[in-house]
């Protein structure tokens, strides 16, 4: 079944689940083995998880989540 993907969710996931690995301290996520993979889309998804939470929505479960993974976003002004 689905799940909502609003504007806000899609840009926290990026913003803070996916730049996760450029901070100092967790390089480990740079790396391309799968183990490594793995636990980084983990880490990603639970911080989408906990906004999606705080915001009352349905939780991923991560199983669409991967890097070859692709979608396209449309930027409509208002």
């Amino acid at each position: 079944m689905p799940i909502a993907f609003p504007e806000a969710i899609v840009t926290a996931h990026e913003l803070f689940g996916e730049t996760q690995k450029y901070v100092k301290g967790w390089e480990r996520f740079q790396k391309q083995d799968d183990a490594s993979r793995k636990a980084d889309s983990k880490l990603v998804i639970d911080i989408e998880n906990m906004i999606r939470e705080s915001q009352g929505l349905p939780l991923r479960s991560g199983k669409d989540h991967g890097a070859t993974l692709e979608f396209e976003v449309t930027v409509r002004p208002e």
